[in-house]
Formats: structure tokens, C-alpha cells, sequence
């Protein structure tokens, strides 16, 4: 059996120190603080081959032991997936009756912590990508009619010229923004979140979120300056008890708070609406 103290030793002294390793054998397992929109961490595990450290996901995807749903992905998330893999250089195994692994190598030990994060956020944008597909058949989410609301005040009070709605980055085509704003070369992404049931809801909170996930890797990355939310909280579907804590990692993922629809009368942060006025 492998002596692990090397590797956990320097796997606490990673950026992203693990929150748990559990020795499995000849495999060690390494809990990340990632966690999916359940609330479950994501698990990797390590090993070592003659001279290469290999890191793996266990073939837990393919087995769906995230509890994640059987659909079928549309092609797009597929192609998405598979661009994330090959810029990570991410590596897949079937093996008869076990599913399909993905795994990265390295044959340097200090480099293993980097590579673990890595197929760790593979795994959690594997799993919101799951997640939002599994969930665009379900509640309306009142978007219509708000989305509408919402882009009359902004045309009429904060936007000008510069802004176009309902629109995709060209390299992402699956990915839409409720507003775009561009202003000297640098764009400004908002989307509105709504919802007329609390897991409607969510399903706004998870798309904004893989939305700005997604932009932070197209070709367009530089130019974007700012993304964030208008949330409605006016709507049937925001219960703050129930949403909070999935309201808080939405602000983890935008460069600045999000905005509640019920104080844009009120007024919103001064800083945020020079952002809206200029795009500067």
C-alpha cells in the first residue's frame, strides 16, 4: 500500500486544500470543496503507475453516482464538454462493466494538486451542464413577461444605444444573455433570473451561473468587464430561505452583487448604475 503523507501534505497546501482524503487501497480518494447545486462535493482520486501519478473521477459521472439525472445531453453540451477536455487534455478509459473514466497523468508529484483541481472542475461543469439540460422542460419560469418589464426600464431609464438584448457570444452559441452591453471594446452580461416555483427558480440561478462560467472561456473573455443579475424577487418563486445559499454562490460567480427587481424605482447601487448609464 502506498504511503500517502507526501501527497496529502502537499495537497493541504494547495490553493484548493481538500476538505477530505480517505486512503481506498491503492487509490487515494480527495474530497474538493466544490459542490454541485444538491449540495454533494465533488471526489477525486489518485493513484500511481510505474512512474506517472495519474488522477481519475472513478467513473463516477458515467455511473451517475452524483445522483445526477439519465438524460440524453443535447449535442452542444457535448461539444462543450469536449472542447473543456481537450483544453485540459483530460483523457477517457472504458472499462467493460465499470463505465467510462476521465483522468489526467503527470509523472511530477509537486504538480498533482493542480491537476486534481482541475478534473475536479470538469466534474462540477459536467454536473451544472447536467443539471440545467435536465431542467429546460420543467416550470415556467416567468421570464416573458418580466424579461420584458425589465428590458422597457432599462431602455427607458438606465441603457442607451449601446446595448442589444437577448443575445449569444458568437463562439458559444447555446449561451444567451438577457442583455449585452458593450462600450469602448468591453462587454457587460446580465442575466435575469425569475421564476414562478422556488426549483424554477434555481433553474434561473443554475443557467446564470453556467452562463457566466461559459463566457469566462470563450474567445471573448478579455473584453468582459462586468456580469452579474436582476433578480426578481417579486416573483412566486423566491422563497429567500430556500434560495439563499444558492443566491450567495450566484454573487461568488458575478463580479458584483446581484440587483432585486423591487428597488430599481428605489435605486440601485450608484456604482452599478454608472455602470448601466456609460458601460464604462
Amino acid at each position: 500500500m502506498p504511503n500517502w503523507s507526501d501527497l496529502e501534505n502537499l495537497l493541504k497546501q494547495a490553493p484548493t486544500a481538500p476538505l477530505a482524503m480517505r486512503p481506498r487501497g491503492q487509490v487515494l480518494e480527495v474530497t474538493l470543496p466544490h459542490q454541485d447545486f444538491n449540495g454533494r462535493c465533488v471526489s477525486v482520486f489518485v493513484l500511481q503507475q510505474q512512474e506517472q501519478w495519474i488522477v481519475t473521477d472513478g467513473g463516477w459521472l458515467s455511473r451517475r453516482l452524483y445522483g445526477q439525472p439519465g438524460h440524453k445531453q443535447p449535442k452542444a453540451v457535448r461539444k462543450l464538454l469536449a472542447r473543456f477536455r481537450s483544453a485540459y487534455r483530460i483523457h477517457e478509459l472504458e472499462q467493460d462493466h465499470r463505465g467510462l473514466y476521465y483522468y489526467l497523468m503527470t509523472p511530477q508529484l509537486e504538480r498533482l494538486p493542480a491537476k486534481c483541481e482541475q478534473l475536479a472542475q470538469y466534474v462540477l461543469f459536467d454536473l451544472q451542464l447536467n443539471h440545467l439540460t435536465a431542467n429546460t422542460s420543467g416550470p415556467q419560469t416567468e421570464l416573458p413577461s418580466f424579461r420584458q418589464q425589465a428590458d422597457l426600464f432599462l431602455q427607458q431609464h438606465l441603457l442607451k444605444d449601446h446595448l442589444s438584448f437577448g443575445q449569444d457570444l458568437e463562439d458559444l452559441e447555446m449561451v444567451r444573455f438577457h442583455v449585452m452591453a458593450e462600450h469602448d471594446n468591453k462587454l457587460h452580461l446580465i442575466n435575469y433570473v425569475t421564476g414562478s416555483t422556488p426549483t424554477a427558480f434555481l433553474n434561473a440561478i443554475t443557467r446564470a451561473i453556467v452562463n457566466f462560467e461559459l463566457a469566462a472561456k470563450s474567445r471573448y473573455a478579455a473584453n468582459i468587464q462586468e456580469y452579474y443579475c436582476i433578480v426578481n424577487d417579486e416573483a412566486e418563486g423566491y422563497l429567500l430561505p430556500k434560495l439563499e445559499i444558492y443566491l450567495n454562490y450566484l454573487n461568488e460567480k458575478s463580479t458584483r452583487p446581484y440587483l432585486l427587481w423591487s428597488q430599481r424605482e428605489a435605486g440601485w447601487p450608484a456604482d452599478t448604475q454608472a455602470v448601466l448609464q456609460t458601460g464604462s
